[in-house]
């Protein structure tokens, strides 16, 4: 999908999104574009899932985010996968001057596996980005997760903050970055 918030406008109310999966061992692939305009503030919310019938398969999604200058965007991913999924989220992030960006991912279900490192560039300065991860792997899950931030605008900021819990034989490996250049 492509959402782009108009330069100067404030939504008020999430906008959602959803991509469902209802065919067993099916390869979804999607890229996802949004750009916020310069002093926009926007919310999105995405939820990926499958039919209660699946048990298998890939879903590979790449996302790449524009915050322009002084915008404020919010993304929350929240996935329900099968037990038997394998899950490649791909993110990039791009901020603008006196930009910030909140990038909330959440995976509560079991998968077979699930590898992700979003990046975030704040070259613009006073530029912030929030990585939060919430993640609880269980029975044979994977879970290999992580985000970079590389501050390159003087004065911007970032976090990484990864909440994980791991029951039955699960893995979670969970790891941060911050680059200052």
């Amino acid at each position: 999908y492509f959402i782009r918030i108009l330069e100067n406008q404030k939504i008020t109310l999430p906008l959602q999104a959803c991509l469902f999966i209802s065919k067993d061992n099916f390869n979804q692939n999607v890229h996802n574009l949004i750009i916020s305009e310069p002093n926009s503030e926007a919310q999105i919310i995405t939820g990926c899932t499958v039919h209660p019938n699946v048990q298998s398969g890939l879903h590979v999604g790449i996302s790449e985010f524009y915050v322009k200058k002084n915008a404020k965007l919010t993304f929350t991913m929240i996935h329900n996968w099968a037990q038997n999924f394998n899950v490649r989220p791909r993110t990039a992030a791009l901020l603008d001057d006196g930009a910030t960006f909140v990038n909330n991912y959440v995976c509560m279900k079991p998968v077979k596996s699930l590898q992700m490192y979003p990046v975030a560039y704040c070259r613009g300065a006073n530029s912030r980005i929030r990585f939060n991860t919430i993640l609880h792997g269980s029975q044979n899950s994977h879970l290999d997760a992580g985000s970079k931030v590389v501050l390159q605008g003087k004065g911007s900021k970032g976090e990484i903050i990864t909440r994980a819990i791991a029951s039955d034989n699960a893995q979670i490996n969970a790891r941060g970055l911050l680059v200052g250049e």
